[in-house]
């Protein structure tokens, strides 16, 4: 690789997500490209649209906790009040703030599609 990953992933923290990897470069990478082919967006937007509170909030808790383990953590903590909110019940601030996780999550799947795409 020609780049760091710190330079090739500027939008993740890279230290976060080797730690998980046990400082294990390939082990993240093979993490990264699992995180952005193996998403669950379309079940979250199914969920969300079905006012499956339940199911949505168990996808968000997978998608706070992978984005976390890839060093994602803005969206972590998102992902986070999402799954605390539908637990709740508290559908208004689910219905508030959705749109704009599921654009930052889409934006993230996104850049790493695009970046596993050229390394490969």
């Amino acid at each position: 690789m020609e780049e760091s990953l710190e330079e090739l992933l500027p939008f993740l923290n890279v230290e976060m997500g080797l730690t998980y990897a046990a400082d294990d470069e390939d082990l993240y990478i093979e993490i990264l490209q699992s995180y952005a082919y193996e998403s669950e967006e379309d079940k979250i937007q199914e969920f969300f649209e079905a006012q499956d509170w339940v199911n949505y909030a168990t996808l968000m808790h997978a998608v706070k906790s992978t984005s976390l383990t890839i060093g994602a953590e803005e969206l972590s903590e998102r992902a986070k009040e999402m799954e605390l909110s539908a637990k709740a019940g508290d559908v208004a601030n689910v219905q508030a703030k959705h749109a704009g996780v599921m654009a930052a999550y889409l934006e993230l799947l996104a850049k790493l599609r695009d970046i596993v795409e050229e390394q490969e």
